[in-house]
């Protein structure tokens, strides 16, 4: 036989060949060492797996109905508690896991399970799931970040500090009693600071309430058996006081120690299935004795655990005194007879709530406003003295240092001084504002008062505050901007005065938000970080100049305090900025910085918004311009898509401009039908619907790419209709929606008036702002113009394109007044400047066919005919816009000039291009060489001379 260390020394080798002697060596010296050998299959299978995993980089998972085993993070008397993952909702969750073979038992937790489905509160841990696997009974539960009460009360404390615990732990206690439930076994070990600032009671174990005598029925084996539609249930775990769950976790643990009487394997009453059960040190005399229980024993419980708290608060380790205000209620809390306690859980933290030192504060500064008032409000006060003062009215009052009626008047005076256009917009203006100062109010009310009710924690009560200021800094930034704002800049200030954030949708943002707060030293700084880039954000929505300093600024301080969701979200701002103000390239590297910090800093809504404000900066920018990276943006959009559904109504609007983006990615690529569907999307989007006004051009979108003229009409009245009830009929964006239905009118006529119109609102209202528009509708309307044979209309309108459609429009004028060869090289230089980026080769085909036009006159057929086929193939090329009406009548223009040159050469040729060109003339009407000549193309006679 060989020694010892040879034969120690080769069973590795052996076990790499089979991971269950690697299991078996495990246990075998686990046992010559002197530990206890895991008799635990589940907790042996995880063993065995972990081993094999490692040594073949096999990815194998022990599973427990759908969940899988991680690791085990706690064990008691009642069984076990595991770190598992839940692959269907993809997250970390806590099991309990006890085995009851003993029907008492089995009824007992199948009890907590039913109790805790009662349970939906800030403090109280949530339980998803109940379940019955063989003999062992499972309770999943959310998984928390923290530590016990009994570790948190070890360091040195404030008074101030250990009372807000334990009073939010004591919420949760009351939310329990007020659904019939009794936790019978209430101490430090059983409760949890997360380390998200909330505290939650856990081991609901012992939990008693009147429910059915029978429980459902479950079938040995079953699993996964969900209990109040796995909503909103919360859990216990099984373990030993005071001790934690996992180094990085530490969910608290708790000791139960109930178990069925000797000999008596069968079913307790749901009654007395705990009776006397629970950690003596916490216990009150009638649950010692057996006796019957009522909600005082949980009260008793508490004050005993705040009364340790309390006293060993001190560091050097001493006692501490506790405040003799604080020590009665204690003493009333833990009278022998639970009649002498207080009335309920809930009149007991009230009484810790009236801190003595506290209310005479309050009196002095309440005194010193009172003095300091003018007498009209003191009058008022006294002829009230006999009434309390309303609770949580100073909301109002907040909001009129913003919203005041000295504001008002500047804003409705400035806005009146920038014409008629400012003037209508005033008397709009007015009323919304007025109505958003409104919701402020009754959404600080609202939050206050459920903080005082106690359905919102400090924690959590905070934090909206947090978001209703700024929500209140926005407001603040609007009434600033629209009191002086230029009139080239009105349209951009009115969005950003639409687009302020929902103060009525704060409290349901906090209670999702997943991003961790600031650290407590860190708090102050970061709100008013954060109010000012909230500021920021409504100012580089109005292309404010002053933004991209400040926003520079804002972001270095944000990144000296190191908190990374307001990095991201000063990045955003300035990203913004940039793309507001059409410096989209700028804009790239700043949204990119956004998006990555957003998601390190787990902020994934500013991650979402920052992504698709890139892609769309991407898309957008000429493609000489674009990071080398950039092609590779689209290439995350699955995951990115995963992220926004994920997250709900917490992110409806960044999702729906995600999905609006992504189709504009999607028809610069050429893919009409794929950005058909994303279109489709964002506009079904709840945030779209409900009129937000930066995504109602996603339902102008969509009308772009349909292919049935009546969904595509209906579509652009739904994005005019919703642009006028928001910003007003002579908006820019209700105007550009306008231009957007022009271009997409099938009849001649039609087009033109629709684009009259558009230009005649920009002259009256934005003469100064709408430069841009103002040459794309000219250009439009000078070709149209000189489609109908009105030269001294095409000549006025043409004359008037600036853009980068101005070299077509000079070729157009050579060619209107008779130079040809100057219009010819005209024409040629401009289709070669607009072939790079596809959006301008539409203007592209349109130079060639004025060179065409040209060259025919100059008596060059196979020069005009070259153009002319050149022309169509470019306007081929735009697959994605290719049927639109705006499209297809310069195709028709072009078929039709191509079948006049081509008669005399190619009949059969001209005949197929004049009926082309003919099928759209009978829909449409309108075209430059009559539907009498193109009619005899199309019987092989030849063109008529003398067309234009």
């Amino acid at each position: 036989m060989a020694p010892d260390s040879d034969r120690q020394a080769a069973e590795p080798a052996t076990a790499a060949a089979d991971p269950e002697a690697v299991a078996t060596v495990v246990e075998r010296d686990a046992a010559q060492l002197g530990a206890r050998p895991a008799a635990d299959p589940l907790a042996l299978a995880v063993a065995r797996a972990r081993i094999s995993n490692k040594l073949f980089a096999k990815a194998e998972q022990v599973q427990l109905g759908r969940y899988h085993l991680l690791e085990m993070v706690g064990s008691g008397g009642m069984g076990v508690v595991w770190g598992a993952w839940d692959p269907e909702l993809e997250r970390r969750v806590a099991i309990k896991l006890v085995k009851a073979t003993v029907q008492a038992a089995r009824e007992r937790i199948q009890l907590e399970g039913q109790a805790l489905a009662k349970l939906s509160h800030p403090n109280v841990v949530t339980v998803y799931d109940v379940g019955v696997v063989d003999d062992q009974v499972y309770i999943v539960m959310e998984w928390v970040r923290g530590q016990n009460l009994r570790a948190y009360s070890r360091a040195p404390r404030s008074l101030r500090e250990l009372l807000a615990i334990y009073r939010a732990a004591g919420e949760g206690l009351a939310a329990a009693h007020a659904e019939g439930l009794i936790h019978r076994d209430f101490k430090p070990d059983n409760a949890i600071l997360g380390d998200d600032g909330r505290v939650r009671v856990l081991d609901f174990g012992l939990a008693r309430n009147e429910v059915p005598a029978t429980p459902p029925a479950m079938a040995p084996g079953q699993s996964g058996v969900s209990m109040s539609s796995m909503s909103s249930m919360s859990p216990g775990a099984p373990g030993s006081p005071g001790a934690s769950m996992s180094p990085g976790a530490a969910m608290a643990r708790g000791e139960p120690t109930d178990a069925p009487a000797p000999g008596n394997s069968g079913s307790l009453p749901r009654a007395t299935a705990t009776r006397g059960a629970g950690t003596p040190r916490y216990m009150p005399p009638e649950q010692a004795a057996g006796g019957a229980l009522t909600p005082a024993v949980d009260q008793y419980a508490f004050c005993v655990a705040l009364r340790e708290a309390l006293a060993g608060r001190h560091a050097d380790g001493k006692p501490a005194d506790v405040p003799g205000w604080i020590d009665a209620i204690l003493v009333r809390g833990t009278a022998r007879e639970a009649v002498n306690r207080f009335a309920s859980m809930a009149e007991l933290l009230r009484a810790l709530a009236r801190d003595p030192a506290t209310i005479w504060r309050r009196r002095l500064v309440l005194g010193a406003a009172v003095a300091a008032t003018v007498a009209a409000f003191v009058v008022g006060s006294l002829r009230s003295a006999s009434h309390a003062v309303e609770p949580c009215s100073g909301a109002r009052q907040d909001i009129a240092e913003t919203w005041s009626p000295v504001a008002r008047v500047q804003l409705i005076h400035h806005l009146q001084s920038l014409g008629a256009y400012g003037g209508d917009a005033a008397v709009r203006l007015d009323g919304e504002l007025a109505a958003y100062a409104e919701r402020w109010v009754a959404a600080h009310h609202a939050a206050c008062t459920a903080n005082q009710r106690g359905e919102l924690t400090a924690q959590l009560y905070e934090r909206d505050l947090g978001c209703l200021g700024r929500a209140r800094a926005g407001l603040a930034a609007a009434v600033d901007l629209l009191g002086g704002v230029p009139g080239e800049r009105l349209s951009n200030a009115i969005v950003a005065a639409r687009s302020l954030p929902s103060a009525e949708g704060c409290l349901g943002e906090t209670l999702a938000s997943t991003v961790e707060p600031p650290p407590p030293q860190l708090a102050v700084r970061a709100a008013a970080l954060g109010n000012e880039i909230a500021r920021l954000r409504v100012l580089a929505r109005a292309a404010d100049p002053t933004v991209e300093a400040a926003a520079a600024a804002v972001a270095a301080e944000c990144e000296q305090l190191g908190y990374l969701p307001l990095v991201a979200r000063a990045y955003l701002v300035r990203g913004l900025d940039l793309k507001v103000r059409d410096q989209v390239v700028r804009s790239i590297p700043l949204l990119e910085h956004a998006a990555t910090t957003a998601l390190d800093g787990g902020d994934e809504v500013t991650f979402v918004e920052a992504y698709a404000r890139e892609l769309y900066a991407i898309t957008t920018a000429d493609q000489q311009q674009q990071p080398a990276d950039g092609r590779a943006m689209p290439g995350a959009i699955a995951y990115v898509e995963h992220i926004a559904r994920r997250l709900g109504p917490a992110a409806g609007f960044e999702r729906a401009m995600l999905f609006n983006t992504i189709g504009v990615s999607r028809m610069s690529a050429g893919d009409k039908q794929d950005a058909r569907q994303w279109f489709s999307r964002a506009v079904d989007e709840p945030e779209t619907r409900a009129g937000q006004v930066e995504l109602a051009p996603a339902v102008g979108n969509l009308a772009m790419v349909v292919d049935e003229p009546e969904a595509r009409a209906r579509l652009f009245a739904r994005e005019h209709a919703t642009l006028v009830s928001l910003l007003g009929p002579n908006h820019m964006m209700t105007i550009e929606a306008t231009y957007k239905s022009a271009m997409f009118a099938v009849g001649l006529a039609d087009a033109t008036a629709q684009l009259a119109d558009v230009c005649e609102r920009v002259e009256t209202f934005h003469a100064r702002e709408a430069a841009g528009l103002l040459s794309r509708c000219a250009y439009d309307l000078g070709w149209l113009a000189e489609e109908r044979g009105d030269v001294a209309a095409a000549r006025r309108w043409l004359a008037r394109v600036a853009d980068q459609r101005g070299p077509v429009a000079r070729s157009y004028l050579a060619a209107l007044d008779g130079k040809d060869d100057e219009a010819i090289g005209a024409a040629h230089a401009a289709a070669a400047g607009l072939r790079s980026e596809w959006w301008n080769q539409l203007y592209a085909g349109d130079a060639l066919v004025v060179a065409a036009i040209s060259a025919d006159r100059l008596h060059r057929p196979a020069a005009a005919i070259a153009d002319l086929r050149e022309a169509l193939a470019t306007y081929d090329r735009l697959t994605t816009i290719k049927q639109a009406p705006f499209t297809q009548r310069r195709v028709a223009r072009a078929h039709a000039r191509l079948a006049r040159l081509l008669a005399a050469s190619d009949p059969a040729a001209a005949s197929a291009q004049a009926g082309d060109a003919l099928a759209w003339y009978r829909t449409a009407g309108g075209n430059d060489v009559g539907q009498g000549e193109l009619e005899a193309l199309t019987r092989g006679k030849p063109a008529s001379s003398g067309s234009p």
